[in-house]
């Protein structure tokens, strides 16, 4: 099995048909590649064991979203339909009750 991280990541672009494109930004220069968010899903426990197939096909229904410190993110008793990945920076949770 190909290791993601070696995957020509020039020819896999995240939802390139999506029409939101400001999502494929990093760091407001350049795009995220479905290569390099498969690179960073495997190693997340819950996809550690899935092929680099597997691995690209998740990684190209994702999106890049960069949230200022501070931001809720999800909050109790509110539904998600979406499951968060966390690439860079940290995270508090905490419950009012």
């Amino acid at each position: 099995m190909t290791n993601p991280s070696d995957i020509d990541n020039s020819k896999f672009f995240v939802n390139s048909d999506q029409k939101d494109g400001e999502n494929f930004v990093k760091d407001d220069i350049e795009r995220v590649t479905a290569g390099e968010i498969a690179a960073h899903l495997k190693s997340v426990d819950i996809f550690r064991n899935l092929n680099d197939h597997q691995l690209l096909d998740i990684a190209d229904t994702c999106t890049l979203k960069v949230f200022p410190r501070g931001y809720n993110i999800v909050e109790a008793g509110k539904p998600v339909n979406y499951i968060f990945i966390l690439l860079t920076g940290k995270t508090n949770h905490t419950f009012s009750l």
